[in-house]
């Protein structure tokens, strides 16, 4: 679940919506958990949706230990930067931490990289950016 001091705001056409602080976040402070509520399917389990839904989640989502999580929370809207404020705290995905402080209504991002499936186009605009989620 993510933090309750945050809040969904729509960034442009090309990123769409994104994840901000509504208070100040000091480093080192848990930004999200994986919740009860999330939605936990294997592969065989998800192959089974309707098309249309398996389209939605894969947006949405992502995957570990050989299953697709889907939030349920504002986490899905947390989008991608070269020059990340939060990372997994370890390899479980059940934790994301800021590794940075975080000013009130500062996007909120992590670095999209650690999955290697994902191959989009980046639109982060931080001095260091790629360019490219794993060219």
């Amino acid at each position: 679940m993510m933090h309750h001091d945050t809040y969904v705001k729509y960034i442009s056409d090309e990123i769409g919506y994104g994840v901000f602080a509504a208070i100040d976040f000091p480093e080192g402070t848990i930004i999200w958990s994986l919740d009860e509520k999330d939605m936990i399917f294997s592969k065989d389990e998800f192959e089974r949706l309707p098309q249309k839904l398996r389209e939605h989640i894969s947006n949405f989502s992502y995957e570990v230990d050989e299953c697709i999580v889907f939030n349920w929370c504002i986490s899905k809207y947390m989008n991608h930067c070269c020059n990340p404020n939060t990372r997994r705290v370890d390899e479980t995905e059940t934790k994301y931490i800021t590794i940075k402080d975080i000013a009130k209504d500062e996007q909120i991002t992590y670095d999209y990289s650690i999955y290697p499936e994902i191959k989009w186009r980046c639109f982060c605009g931080s001095a260091n950016c790629r360019g490219a989620i794993n060219k």
